[in-house]
């Protein structure tokens, strides 16, 4: 909305709003759905991720694949059409234009329901379901509800259903429109087609049908709303004035998943950053036999390593973590200590290791420990939306 004239709410519905300093700014729906749908892709071409994906799918995932789960999540918001939801632009009734009178509600349930009640034979919610591509979603395979369900279900409960044609319908004021939630959808069909063109590849497998599967997408389309929801410098800042959101979008969400962490550089580029000299990244002549058998490519995923205290079953560790990080097939490591004392003496080894053997770049090496609000020399950043809770006084 953002000040835009009545006759252009229907089209430019507002999707992150923020009221301060006497006046309220606003990032549209469009937009605001463009940085998810961005992130997520950006997610699915992360090798852990597609990793766990492919498992949970059981078979590789395709381009195709890829473009029509971004294309899901950018529909995670859709509820936020609906009128009620529009209609919190305005503190109080008093200050809506003349006409509106649909009840402040919220967005995932009343998105669910659109689709629920059109499954179920409803005729309400036609009029909006239809401005989507939907009859070429459904070559897309039985799954597409279930994983856009998962989609709208992004604050952490599988929602249920709540239609209701009150709010989807079209607001008016002396026979003049002042927002339509169909014109809203009917863009929302526009750019999932604009911005993803490969979900709508012919001849291409359906999606994954899995419950695994559900499960891990939902938990991406979560993440993926909350960096797209994050405002400060460096993540989403609202649009600018002549920014084309689709085309800096991208940019921004490789921007994010830099600044936490999960942007990683490919298997190439990681073996020009370290050695495997077991000497150099130890301070050792030479390893025992237990720790250069961590090298063997043969070994498969799961390798279970006993031997007695003082044997060097950390190095070993370290060791086949070295030589996996250097395949790309981990991105990561991650030591369970049971006491604070113990994550301190094997943190100061990690991270004598890490600069032992990293020559450019280094991984940041965190210990965390429970009550701390920075890990060691990296600060403490909250997620947008995290509730704090504040400590109990000692009674």
């Amino acid at each position: 909305m953002n000040d835009a004239p009545d006759h252009q709410k229907s089209i430019f519905p507002w999707g992150k709003l923020h009221r301060g300093d006497g006046a309220t700014t606003t990032h549209s729906l469009i937009d605001h759905m463009t940085d998810v749908a961005a992130v997520m892709s950006r997610l699915l071409h992360l090798p852990a991720v597609q990793r766990s994906l492919q498992q949970a799918a059981g078979r590789n995932l395709t381009d195709t694949d890829c473009a029509r789960l971004a294309a899901l999540t950018f529909l995670h918001d859709i509820g936020k059409a609906n009128s009620g939801f529009q209609g919190k632009y305005w503190r109080v009734q008093s200050q809506r234009p003349n006409g509106w009178f649909t009840p402040h509600c919220g967005h995932g349930p009343q998105g669910w329901g659109l689709f629920e009640d059109a499954q179920n034979g409803l005729h309400w919610p036609q009029r909006i379901v239809t401005q989507l591509p939907v009859q070429a979603m459904d070559a897309w395979g039985d799954a597409w509800l279930n994983l856009l369900h998962a989609s709208i279900s992004h604050h952490g409960r599988p929602v249920q259903g709540e239609g209701s044609a009150a709010l989807w319908k079209t607001i008016e004021s002396a026979g003049q429109v002042l927002y339509d939630p169909a014109l809203a959808v009917a863009a929302m069909g526009t750019e999932i087609q604009a911005q993803y063109p490969q979900a709508f590849a012919h001849d291409a497998p359906e999606l994954p049908d899995t419950a695994a599967f559900s499960h891990l997408f939902a938990g991406l389309v979560q993440l993926a709303d909350w960096l797209g929801s994050d405002t400060r410098p460096g993540f989403f800042p609202y649009t600018q004035p002549g920014e084309i959101r689709s085309k800096t979008a991208p940019a921004l969400a490789q921007q994010a998943l830099c600044a936490i962490g999960l942007e990683v550089v490919d298997a190439t580029t990681r073996q020009q950053y370290t050695h495997a000299d077991f000497a150099q990244a130890f301070g050792v002549p030479t390893p025992r036999p237990m720790q250069a058998a961590m090298a063997d490519t043969q070994l498969g995923p799961v390798v279970v390593l006993e031997a007695e205290t003082g044997s060097g079953k950390t190095e070993a560790a370290l060791w086949r973590f070295l030589h996996l990080w250097r395949a790309g097939q981990v991105d990561g490591l991650y030591f369970a200590l049971p006491t604070r004392v113990a994550a301190t003496q094997l943190y100061e080894r990690v991270l004598d290791f890490v600069q032992r053997t990293w020559q450019t770049a280094p991984p940041v090496v965190v210990r965390a420990l429970p009550g701390y609000t920075a890990a060691d020399s990296h600060g403490y950043q909250a997620l947008p939306g995290l509730i704090k809770v504040a400590p109990r006084e000692r009674g």
